[in-house]
């Protein structure tokens, strides 16, 4: 009878368990398949789909992956093959970005499995429940990136690798090196576990026969075939400057990185808020993430006192490594070291935490004090780890709604882990136009406009079409396109503006994107009028002046972005530093009020400013300065008022930049601003 009662009670407490485990794995794909379109999409999400798409064309078939910072090709190319799945299916990226959410939502069930079977059901669920709505994991598959990949293959290699020392399976030793080359060649920091696996076959002596480890060298072998051909073929040229690299010093002490690396992740979700428009994340959230932090700290103590007084200390001291190696390994970076690097840590500080809360549990027997047995430890440690994820999941909702309402995806300086330092100059955030709103854009400008990219690339004009063209054409190009209603009209230039301006528009040409808006006017600056010189003469910017040995250029100055080429978009080469431009205004009636805009993109080691604006030759007022900073470049827009200086018919524009280089986009265009309406103030 007692055993029929046990058996009972172990049934109820497994059917409780996949209870929990149904109610985490519904929230954690909740948050990780909702609002699949608000993430980023980039000069590197660019150069992955082209290659991704080139395979499926049989046009290019890659031998080495993404290039590094540091300039190496140091991942084969089974990335761009894993990429090429969900393309195969759409062109649309959100596909991907679906894809590889899919595979971090199988990452938390094996979170669950390796918790469980390592130290015990209550582990395995506090950490996949405390991974499933983590923020900044959450975040980080917002994006088609190699690094989104990483969660899920490294829980599958450590829940393969934990079968194969503990179930004594063989065979599972090939496909645990098969799967430590797939994490190679998704992203470098998986070279952690080449230093794990053999400390683990040291601790637990699984059998290692020889036809599997063939069996796995092979597969590896395979893996790595493309990049060693590539190598070959061109003289083994990473070699070369992995040995320069090498040779660089660090930036940044490896203390600070290793600090930063530990805490930020939990802190940087409340300095993504901070950084939108209307940023601010709300106070429980700060304290919660505090709370959290703190949790992992304490739990990273009790897995030292496990590892130094467990019976069977094996399975901590795994765990204790997987920890520590990234700390130690990632910090000797000579080059930028960036939040995802540690991106490899998921989901060992949240078994760390369910190490932590086990203890009361097992040390509390039924009885203890009155009214407080082993349920009442659930019920407490239920409502702890609830309570954390209830404002996790609620910051994650309101900040996808505060990106779907203002438009932009921002990025703070500190996910450069060398941030503050000195050498990075960039005190403010980073901006990003979502992949929504670029769908959305691209769409309206294609049907109801018939503009296509490189007619955009003559006509559009705003920094938000900065943002916007970041993607170099990529969707426009790729993306099943929609029927054009009419041909484009040569005659029409195009604003694209965030709805925040909403008196800025030609009356009946406005179309509304929320929260962008698109304004097709026929422009009054004559585009092909400008001149230039890199040694303007005295009073150059008198309406008598003759300009005729100056240079000519059309606006915008920038280079057309082209999809097929990887790395940055490229500026605008001017001979010097300080270069004077003279263009024409043409009035055809006055009162309506007028501002000029100057759009500068340069990068971010120069520092350009507009100096000596003048209309007519008189000197005008620069009025202010917007910064609206995409990730790779800076971007500003400088503004003055010219309404009272215009005149029926040409006007004449003249100023000058200045800065640290010849490298920057020009670009110039005029708002006009609609009527005021009787009685609006």
């Amino acid at each position: 009878m007692c055993q029929v009662s046990s058996a009972v009670a172990a049934l109820k407490r497994g059917f409780g368990d996949y209870l929990l485990l149904a109610a985490i794995l519904m929230l954690g794909a909740w948050v990780r398949l909702s609002a699949l379109d608000l993430g980023w999409f980039l000069e590197d999400q660019v150069r992955d789909g082209m290659a991704a798409l080139g395979i499926l064309n049989g046009r290019d078939f890659p031998l080495v992956g993404p290039v590094v910072q540091a300039r190496l090709n140091l991942f084969g190319p089974l990335y761009f093959y894993l990429l090429a799945i969900p393309y195969g299916v759409s062109t649309n990226p959100v596909v991907g970005i679906a894809f590889l959410n899919m595979l971090n939502l199988c990452s938390i069930y094996l979170t669950y499995r390796l918790g469980n079977s390592m130290f015990g059901p209550p582990v395995g669920l506090i950490a996949s429940a405390l991974y499933a709505v983590f923020p900044m994991a959450v975040l980080s598959g917002k994006g088609l990136w190699n690094p989104g990949f990483i969660p899920f293959f490294s829980t599958l290699f450590l829940w393969t690798l934990w079968r194969l020392l503990v179930g004594r399976r063989p065979w599972t030793l090939a496909l645990v090196l098969v799967l430590l080359g797939v994490l190679l060649q998704i992203h470098l920091s998986g070279a952690i576990f080449v230093l794990l696996l053999p400390i683990a076959f040291l601790l637990y002596r699984p059998p290692l026969r020889v036809q599997p480890l063939l069996a796995g060298l092979l597969g590896v072998a395979f893996l790595f075939a493309p990049y060693v051909l590539f190598e070959i073929q061109q003289g083994f040229p990473d070699a070369r400057k992995l040995l320069t690299w090498a040779a660089d010093p660090p930036d940044v002490s490896f203390w600070a990185i290793l600090g930063r690396g530990f805490w930020r992740p939990f802190l940087l979700p409340e300095r993504l808020a901070l950084a939108l428009p209307e940023g601010g994340s709300p106070v429980i959230f700060q304290v919660v993430q505090r709370v959290e932090l703190s949790l992992v700290v304490v739990g990273l103590l009790a897995l030292v006192i496990r590892v130094i007084t467990a019976e069977d200390r094996r399975p901590y001291l795994l765990l204790a490594l997987w920890y520590a190696f990234p700390l130690v390994i990632v910090p000797l970076s000579r080059v930028g070291a960036l939040w995802y690097y540690f991106d490899i840590l998921y989901p060992a500080p949240f078994l760390a935490v369910g190490l932590l809360t086990q203890i009361p549990l097992n040390r509390c027997p039924t009885g203890y004090f009155i009214g407080w047995d082993r349920r009442w430890s659930w019920l407490a440690l239920s409502g702890v780890i609830g309570g954390l994820m209830v404002v996790q999941v609620y910051f994650l909702s309101s900040f996808q709604q505060a990106v779907s309402r203002l438009g932009v995806f921002p990025i703070p300086p500190e996910v450069i882990l060398q941030y503050p330092n000195p050498q990075w100059s960039m005190a403010t955030s980073w901006l990003n136009m979502p992949l929504r709103f670029k769908m959305a854009l691209r769409m309206r400008l294609l049907r109801e406009f018939g503009a296509d990219h490189p007619f955009l690339e003559r006509t559009a004009h705003g920094s938000m079409y900065t943002l916007f063209r970041e993607d170099k054409g990529f969707l426009m190009s790729h993306r099943s396109r929609s029927k054009l209603s009419k041909p484009a009209d040569a005659t029409l230039h195009y604003l694209l503006l965030r709805d925040d301006f909403r008196d800025s528009v030609e009356p009946g040409r406005a179309m509304v994107v929320e929260p962008y808006r698109i304004v097709a006017y026929h422009p009054m600056i004559q585009y092909e009028s400008w001149r230039w010189s890199a040694s303007p003469e005295a009073r150059w910017w008198e309406t008598g002046f003759d300009d005729a040995t100056w240079s000519q250029v059309t606006l915008p100055a920038r280079s057309v972005a082209d999809p097929s080429i990887h790395g940055g978009i490229l500026y605008t080469q001017w001979p010097s530093s300080s270069v004077a431009f003279r263009g024409w205004i043409d009035v055809p009636t006055l009162g309506q009020s007028v501002s000029l805009v100057l759009n500068i993109r340069e990068p971010y080691s120069s520092a350009h400013t507009v100096e000596a604006l003048h209309l007519n030759g008189q000197a005008i007022k620069l009025v202010h300065t917007v910064w609206s900073d995409p990730f790779y470049s800076r971007n500003f827009e400088v503004q003055a008022e010219i309404t009272p200086v215009l005149r029926l018919g040409a006007n004449l524009i003249a100023f000058e930049i200045t800065g640290t280089s010849g490298s920057f986009d020009l670009d110039v265009y005029e708002r006009r601003l609609a009527p005021q309406l009787p009685g609006r103030e």
